[in-house]
């Protein structure tokens, strides 16, 4: 994806490209954070292989860290999305504004 954005570089304008290139590290690291869900089947598949004592709390873990995905995804769509980034960063300013007294 990178390479053909690249060659779109000398097509498009260069808000266009930064928009596109955003785009496309933003799905980058949304599929970064799809890796989570594939924590509780590599963990089964180590308890498979190799004789673990206390397996039962590796895959307790490894669900526990599955389970964080969506939380996860959510994060890095909102600090990847110049959009959402600038929406969330202004709604916290406005709560977390401290009043003036004088």
């Amino acid at each position: 994806m990178r390479k053909m954005l690249r060659g779109l570089k000398l097509k498009v304008s260069g808000k266009s490209y930064k928009r596109y290139e955003m785009a496309v590290r933003s799905l980058l690291a949304q599929f970064a954070a799809s890796s989570l869900c594939l924590t509780p089947p590599f963990a089964l598949m180590l308890l498979a292989v190799g004789k673990f004592e206390n397996g039962q709390i590796l895959v307790q873990i490894s669900f526990a860290i599955a389970s964080l995905h969506s939380s996860v995804n959510a994060v890095v769509l909102i600090f990847t999305t110049l959009p959402y980034r600038r929406f969330v960063f202004q709604k916290s300013q406005k709560v977390f504004r401290m009043p003036t007294t004088t």
